[in-house]
């Protein structure tokens, strides 16, 4: 009985080192490890983005342009196929490229009563435009174009979702659900998938329209808390998906400029695409039923043992 399970162990061991091996290979490694060195250009990455300005120039001269490429090497226009790819050409874009940002409330934010709304409005200012306004809060729907606008109507607002306006959608607070986001970890503090996104298009010219539309009207400001650029890629020569996040966080606390990190996910969905197909199956086979062999033989030993019987007992 020993030897049959020492017999059974390595089997198990030495399936779970194939499995580790052929869904975590060298690959994944070598291409996350390209896609990381294409955008953090040490010039415009790793020394000078250190404010919103330097951002916006970032996003206009290394990451649109790597994302979305338009021509060829003889400068032809590539076809509306071929512009799927990224500037390698191995890379496919899958979904849309985004922009996400998460707001804060300031500190000095309280409900003001009458008197203080009445001495706003004396000086010719409306209460939304104090530091609880309409744009500084966690949940606002306003009109595209400035944080301080007034808020959309309910009848506005189900037109932006329907008419599916990128410029209007990005200043309209969405859920997590909405947006299909992920939670992020960053330096400072732990961020949700949801707050107000902008969709970049699905090529060069509208990426690049939009965001100097949102660069003009101050879309990213003083009271942004984080900001996201996020988009998913498809390798095929090496099978794998890897979605990308790339967070810049701006701290309250002065002295410090823009916290910068980054999280590569890859992952394989098509797992039996290629000649190792069946010794994929049947070592995950093997695994399933260790891994049910083992459940069922510890409900036995704790029934032997007295267990089971001894906690039904106490209740």
């Amino acid at each position: 009985t020993l030897i049959w399970e020492f017999f059974i162990h390595i089997a198990y061991v030495s399936c779970l080192m194939l499995l580790t091996n052929m869904l975590r290979g060298s690959d994944q490694f070598v291409w996350v490890d390209k896609m990381h060195a294409s955008f953090n250009h040490k010039i415009h990455y790793q020394l000078n983005l250190n404010d919103f300005k330097t951002f916006w120039t970032w996003m206009d001269e290394v990451a649109i342009p790597k994302i979305y490429r338009e021509m060829d090497y003889t400068g032809e226009r590539l076809d509306w196929r071929t512009r799927k790819f990224m500037d390698d050409m191995t890379s496919y874009r899958v979904g849309p490229v985004r922009l996400r940002q998460i707001r804060r409330i300031p500190k000095s934010c309280v409900d003001y009563s009458k008197e203080q709304i009445h001495y706003w409005q004396d000086y010719g200012m409306h209460p939304d435009r104090s530091p609880c306004g309409q744009g500084n809060t966690e949940q606002s729907f306003v009109k595209a174009g400035s944080w301080y606008n007034l808020p959309l109507s309910p009848q506005e607002l189900t037109w932006a979702f329907e008419d599916g306006n990128l410029w209007e959608l990005a200043w309209i607070y969405q859920t997590e659900q909405a947006l299909r986001g992920v939670p992020f970890k960053g330096e400072i503090e732990f961020y949700g998938g949801d707050e107000y996104s902008a969709e970049l298009g699905v090529n060069l010219m509208t990426a690049l329209e939009l965001t100097q539309r949102l660069k003009d009207s101050a879309w990213l400001d003083g009271h942004t808390k984080v900001v996201f650029l996020e988009f998913t890629l498809y390798n095929p020569a090496v099978n794998l998906f890897s979605s990308i996040n790339y967070a810049f966080e701006i701290p309250e606390f002065a002295g410090t400029g823009v916290i910068k990190n980054h999280n590569y996910a890859s992952y394989q969905v098509y797992s039996y695409d290629d000649e190792q197909a069946t010794v994929l199956l049947v070592c995950q086979l093997i695994f399933f039923i260790h891994l049910i062999r083992s459940i069922f033989r510890l409900i036995w030993e704790c029934k032997d043992r007295g267990f089971i019987n001894w906690i039904w007992r106490d209740k």
